[in-house]
């Protein structure tokens, strides 16, 4: 079966779902504001000779099915691109089999974001913010973003990328930062 992904890529698509044609148009435009560029926006448009507006409630409905299944043994990445965070990777879950870690050094970290993801309702209840940081150092190919992969597979969580050489400003970084997907 062929590795699909389901990509807001720009252009028109006529696509054939239960018997009826869907025309599907993508765009992404730029926004600006006083001539400076603060974002884009992505537009999906569907359109069909069909009355019957339910062909496209299914029609996402199976998208997003269809999408979250060819991912759920998966670890999605996402990298940072100006002014919003986009998929760019998936790849297959790691486990801890592939990691040449001290197991005790393995659960604490494991253990520390447990505790850390069952209080999320303490955080809230004394307006601390919700969020856990780690800084993992050393030469390359030491495992930093094995274990970093790992770690994300094995709580479920979306593994967000940044390269720090492509921030000309503290404020893209903030932007990047502030914008992570939860």
């Amino acid at each position: 079966q062929p590795d699909v992904k389901f990509l807001p890529i720009s252009g028109r698509y006529l696509v054939k779902y239960k018997g009826k044609w869907i025309f599907i148009s993508c765009r992404r435009e730029e926004q600006k504001l006083d001539g400076m560029s603060v974002g884009f926006t992505e537009t999906i448009s569907l359109t069909s000779l069909n009355k019957n507006k339910k062909i496209f409630q299914d029609f996402i409905k199976d998208v997003v099915l269809e999408y979250s299944n060819a991912n759920k043994d998966k670890l999605i990445i996402k990298t940072f691109d100006k002014y919003s965070w986009i998929e760019t990777n998936t790849r297959d879950k790691r486990n801890k089999d592939s990691l040449f870690y001290d197991d005790t050094i393995l659960e604490t970290i494991e253990q520390d974001l447990t505790k850390f993801y069952e209080r999320k309702e303490w955080y809230k209840c004394l307006g601390i913010q919700y969020k856990r940081g780690y800084l993992f150092f050393g030469e390359p190919g030491n495992g930093k973003t094995t274990l970093a992969m790992y770690l994300a597979s094995k709580f479920n969580k979306v593994l967000c990328v940044l390269n720090l050489k492509s921030f000309s400003s503290d404020e893209g970084l903030v932007n990047a930062f502030s914008s992570l997907p939860h």
